[in-house]
């Protein structure tokens, strides 16, 4: 090989080498935000569960609620009606 085809051999490894440095340092970047945002989801995905869990149980209180609601209106209802004085 000649001196120019050295040279040139010599340039475009370097500049593979740059780039294979940038690309490393730009892999280890992501890696490193990739297990950040893995923590933080699994601790949002537990928090979730945590806040799912709650509104079915307050889900069922309300419509428990509601239904006593319901019944006691029927009864007033028909209580009132029977307390009026009939014609």
């Amino acid at each position: 090989m000649d001196g120019r085809g050295r040279w040139a051999c010599t340039t475009a490894c370097q500049a593979c080498t740059t780039a294979c440095q940038a690309c490393t340092t730009a892999c280890q970047a992501c890696t490193t935000a990739c297990r950040a945002c893995t923590t933080a989801c699994q601790a949002c995905t537990t928090a979730c569960r945590a806040c799912t869990t709650a509104c079915r149980a307050c889900t069922t209180a309300c419509r428990a609620c509601t239904t006593a609601c319901r019944v006691c209106t029927r009864m007033q209802q028909t209580s009132t009606a029977l307390m009026l004085p009939t014609i």
